[in-house]
């Protein structure tokens, strides 16, 4: 026990493969408070990246929001089960489900939150559409498709960069690259790398609007924060809503922009802005006093 905290290190899953750790509050939880579990982000082990995850749970657990989070299969500590079947993202569905049932038969938790990072974003998004004791979810980058609002910012901005056209007149950019090469008078470049999410549980748009769809269905909560360092596919407040926009997320959705912030969230100050943002929206929206998922409210 340590500053309002207790962890615990666990095993669970099929074959006790999957590793966890929970933390609860040091004085215990309000059954009626969910709990959070953290996804992984991409690879990265369960502590998250710049010990984020580890972080952010024990900040939650003096709030009196208990957690657990662990390694999916084959990441960090957890290995691979020999009765996995299926597809990657049938995998991780399967994990999921299983964390659920550990955090419940430990903690008595009968409400959920989903949280994650890039693909544990993405992974969140999936299980809590799927799931109705999942009341909320938190998406830190989600992976988006770009929006025409995203592109005339993407461009707009460019324009008015005298060091573009620089660029451009002096044939060090990427256009004038490409003439010279059709006209034969350059190099070919190397072949491009893909843009966005190279993960294969990554939500296709549609996907991620039928997942938003039911989880609006259930009216839970989403907190969805952009970052500066997917800027390739996020650079406005406001796209996700748009591109989503025939999805009646009203209230349910708050979305928020940190352009300053890296993907990682590798400066101090913009992590703890992270986690007293999420901490007080949790506390506002999916806390103990707070009505449940389903029932009125805004």
């Amino acid at each position: 026990m340590s500053g309002g905290w207790v962890e615990t290190p666990s095993t669970f899953g099929r074959e006790d493969s999957l590793v966890g750790t929970l933390c609860v509050p040091a004085e215990g939880a309000d059954s009626a408070t969910p709990l959070v579990v953290f996804l992984n982000a991409g690879i990265i082990h369960r502590t998250g990246p710049n010990r984020l995850y580890v972080q952010l749970a024990r900040a939650l657990a003096r709030d009196g929001f208990p957690s657990l989070r662990f390694d999916l299969s084959g990441i960090g500590d957890s290995g691979r089960s020999g009765a996995s079947q299926g597809s990657l993202r049938e995998g991780v569905r399967a994990d999921i489900a299983s964390a659920l049932e550990f955090a419940s038969e430990a903690s008595e938790a009968s409400r959920f939150v989903l949280l994650g990072l890039c693909s544990g974003a993405d992974h969140a998004l999936d299980a809590g559409a799927r799931r109705d004791d999942v009341v909320g979810t938190v998406l830190f980058d989600l992976n988006v498709d770009r929006t025409v609002g995203y592109h005339v910012r993407h461009y707009l901005r460019r324009v008015l960069r005298p060091r573009i056209w620089w660029n451009v007149l002096t044939g060090r950019h990427r256009s004038t690259r490409a003439l010279f090469q059709r006209l034969g008078l350059g190099n070919p470049d190397p072949a491009p790398q893909p843009r966005g999410s190279t993960f294969a549980t990554a939500l296709t748009t549609e996907e991620g609007e039928d997942a938003l769809r039911r989880v609006v269905g259930r009216a839970a909560p989403i907190l969805a924060v952009f970052t500066g360092g997917v800027e390739y596919q996020y650079n406005h407040r406001g796209q996700m809503r748009r591109l989503f926009s025939d999805v009646p997320l009203g209230a349910r959705l708050t979305e928020l922009y940190r352009p300053a912030s890296d993907h990682t969230f590798t400066d101090p100050e913009e992590r703890a802005w992270l986690i007293r943002t999420t901490v007080d929206w949790m506390t506002a929206r999916l806390g103990a006093s707070t009505t449940p998922a389903g029932g009125a409210g805004p």
